[in-house]
């Protein structure tokens, strides 16, 4: 907004979206409106008669008001630039990988903040944007890179089966939104590891975690007319955190019985969860949830940080799914007092039965940890590997807490280093590379084995 007489007027030089106004024609390519900037901005700044906006779609200008700059008469201004080209500012949610069906390699598809998902195909030198709006969590078929599952927003899912194509007479995308009364804004969904659909075998079963979990038995052999047919998308109930709706899955993970891997009834699930009022401040707290032992139980948090339980796996090594890791986010000192404070992000959970249920023995793994958020969570052979607001770490996921030790992955103070910047989502590919979805710097890769 401007104003050019002290605040008793303002103009609106960059309207949100351009759909609601008389000059919106959606028959032209350009919309028919002046060029506005994104919608959500973050920044502005003044200098040598420029205005200057940062915002999620990048970087835009126009000459500062009121000597040459230019609105029309809504007070719009038609004289924005955009200089995103070439910034590699897109602030990622997830990262998800297949093999590319034109055979020239993998397809890398992503999650972004308010820009849809985005695809790069294998071998191409741009990427394209097969899903619009937000763009939250994502998954895609490891056997083919053109099956991507899409998150808009609250577990409002899209489906697309050939990487999003279409010539504009019918959609290359549908619906299969989870029916959860109350998921969190970007909420997570899986694959259920070593699973088998129950339609062809051909890719792995589906959990999501909203207010309650959820399974999805079809996952990418699912089809339009099924989704037409069925309010519920194929979507089931598994487990519901709580009545109230308060509660939300925050971190999910799930594993396949391997004798009877399109059986969901013997899954093995976990998911770490927060509440209450949208998991803000006021009245926080916080769980994991897990059937692991044949019933749904809440594990003992006693001892554990007050805060944010971002991601939470299954040890695939552990064919008992008895080992968990915990990872949380939120910073410690001086913005944290009681249950919460003190320097601790990691941890690693045992899992055993007893007369009465499950009980757990948590063992902390943040020595030597910076006091930064954790976001993510990958066991991958003998590493455990973290992301965090300053990128990834990675130790020895058999040390203990007196011998653990944490290095950097992918930064030695080189032109390829790993931005130290916010790593939202880790993915170990088939294609033997870990990826790294990051929340400003775009997506970044190295070969899993190097990872040392």
């Amino acid at each position: 907004y401007e104003t050019e007489d002290g605040g008793a007027t303002w103009k609106t030089i960059g309207p949100y979206w351009n759909f609601p106004f008389p000059c919106y024609d959606a028959t032209k390519p350009d919309g028919g409106c002046p060029a506005t900037t994104h919608p959500d901005q973050h920044s502005v700044s003044i200098a040598n008669g420029t205005l200057w906006v940062g915002n999620d779609g990048g970087v835009y200008s126009r000459p500062s008001a009121p000597s040459a700059s230019k609105e029309d008469a809504s007070g719009h201004a038609t004289d924005w630039a955009n200089h995103g080209d070439g910034l590699r500012t897109l602030q990622y949610y997830s990262v998800g990988t297949g093999r590319d069906p034109n055979g020239r390699g993998t397809a890398v598809a992503g999650g972004l903040q308010d820009n849809g998902g985005s695809l790069l195909r294998a071998g191409a030198r741009k990427q394209v944007s097969p899903f619009g709006g937000d763009g939250g969590d994502i998954i895609v078929n490891p056997r083919n890179g053109c099956e991507i599952l899409d998150e808009y927003v609250f577990l409002a899912l899209w489906l697309t089966k050939n990487c999003g194509r279409s010539d504009g007479s019918t959609s290359a995308i549908f619906d299969i939104t989870v029916p959860d009364r109350n998921a969190r804004f970007t909420a997570p969904f899986r694959v259920v590891r070593g699973s088998k659909n129950i339609t062809d075998g051909s890719s792995e079963r589906w959990v999501a975690g909203g207010n309650s979990v959820w399974q999805h038995d079809y996952a990418f052999a699912y089809t339009p007319a099924q989704a037409a047919a069925d309010p519920a998308k194929g979507w089931i109930n598994a487990y519901t955190l709580d009545q109230s709706g308060a509660r939300l899955v925050v971190g999910l993970d799930a594993v396949a019985d391997p004798n009877a891997p399109a059986d969901k009834a013997k899954d093995t699930v976990i998911a770490s969860w927060c509440g209450e009022a949208n998991c803000n401040s006021t009245g926080f707290t916080r769980g994991v949830a897990t059937n692991w032992g044949g019933a749904w139980t809440e594990l003992d948090m006693t001892g554990l940080p007050n805060r944010y339980p971002n991601a939470v796996t299954f040890d695939p090594s552990d064919r008992t799914n008895s080992t968990v890791y915990l990872v949380f986010n939120g910073f410690n000192r001086r913005f944290i007092e009681g249950p919460g404070a003190g320097v601790k992000h990691v941890y690693r959970g045992k899992l055993t039965k007893t007369p009465t249920g499950v009980a757990v023995a948590w063992e902390d793994l943040s020595v030597g940890f910076p006091d930064v958020p954790a976001t993510d969570v990958v066991v991958f052979g003998t590493k455990l590997i973290v992301g965090t607001d300053l990128g990834v770490l990675v130790a020895d996921k058999n040390a203990t807490s007196q011998t653990i030790r944490w290095r950097k992955v992918g930064f030695s103070h080189g032109i390829l280093d790993l931005p130290l910047t916010s790593v939202y989502d880790l993915h170990a590919s088939t294609d033997g590379n870990l990826y790294a979805a990051t929340h400003g710097r775009g997506i970044w890769k190295t070969p899993l084995a190097l990872i040392r």
